[in-house]
């Protein structure tokens, strides 16, 4: 059976509005958790090579008595959230038989729109991440875009 033109017009019509409908459901299922993710490294004949710390304690700079970690055990990781309104975030991280250190967070904040039904979420772009030197050695950025991806943003050497 042959197709007239008014039958293609509509059959493309409708593809087109299958294609680009959006599922809100799925979209609005998305997670909203947005943290920064840093692992722990120690540089060994040129490579980084992902290290255990026995005891991991992470506080808000000035804000002693709500620790985000308190006293962890052998974490190879660990993940913060920044806060949106600012433009760095303050971490004091202490590792077990260590004097503490500074991490310090720079970045930028854009929000991002799920959907119109859903909302937004604050996506974070770093700009700089460094430490004071008393048990850490450094930080570097390896994936400056902090989103709901989970995926490592630093790695904090010792």
């Amino acid at each position: 059976m042959k197709k007239g033109p008014r039958e293609i017009i509509v059959i493309t019509v409708i593809s087109l509005f299958l294609v680009t409908c959006k599922d809100e459901y799925t979209i609005c299922n998305l997670s909203r958790n947005v943290n920064f993710n840093a692992g722990f490294y120690q540089r060994l004949s040129g490579a980084d090579v992902s290290v255990v710390v026995p005891g991991l304690t992470v506080y808000l700079l000035n804000n002693s008595s709500s620790p985000i970690f308190n006293n962890q055990q052998n974490a190879r990781s660990f993940s913060l959230p920044l806060e949106p309104f600012k433009d760095s975030s303050r971490y004091v991280i202490s590792i077990t038989s260590g004097q503490p250190d500074t991490l310090t967070i720079v970045y930028n904040t854009v929000s991002a729109t799920l959907s119109e039904a859903c909302g937004s979420v604050f996506h974070n772009n770093l700009i700089k991440v460094y430490s004071t030197a008393n048990t850490l050695d450094s930080a570097r950025i390896v994936n400056p875009a902090v989103t709901s991806a989970g995926l490592e943003n630093a790695r904090i050497y010792f």
